[in-house]
């Protein structure tokens, strides 16, 4: 199984058991009236200014919410440390962090943890010197 079906996989388990619950409810209109919106789950990737990173994660996004059955939005991010911000006070629910960032996001919010990981993520080294 690739890596992205075990990530749709994770995610939609993830779903199943109630991650959906956290997500920001969208506005009614001012005017009045009408149905309550529908709940948005909003993600954000590895910082890119290129427009076909910016395609590529929309285009996810619209694929998500088809097979999944929830809306899904994804928020562009120029560095990787306004995406661990919005993580942490709510903005985002999900991420494609970096090493560090993802140790950041985990340690910022209680419960939070990583769902997918590349093969060879585990055997990753860095020292600081």
């Amino acid at each position: 199984m690739n890596r992205t079906r075990l990530a749709l996989r994770a995610l939609a388990v993830l779903l199943a058991f109630g991650i959906g619950t956290g997500c920001e409810k969208a506005k009614t209109p001012a005017t009045g009236g009408g149905t309550p919106a529908a709940k948005v789950l909003k993600f954000s990737a590895i910082p890119d200014q290129d427009k076909k990173h910016l395609e590529k994660f929309n285009a996810v996004a619209a694929h998500l919410g088809k097979e999944l059955g929830v809306p899904f939005e994804y928020v562009a991010s120029a560095d990787y440390a306004p995406s661990v911000t919005a993580f942490r006070n709510g903005d985002i629910h999900l991420a494609w962090f970096g090493g560090l960032t993802g140790v950041m996001a985990r340690q910022f919010v209680p419960g939070a943890r990583a769902i997918a990981q590349g093969e060879t993520d585990p055997q990753f080294i860095a020292y600081v010197i």
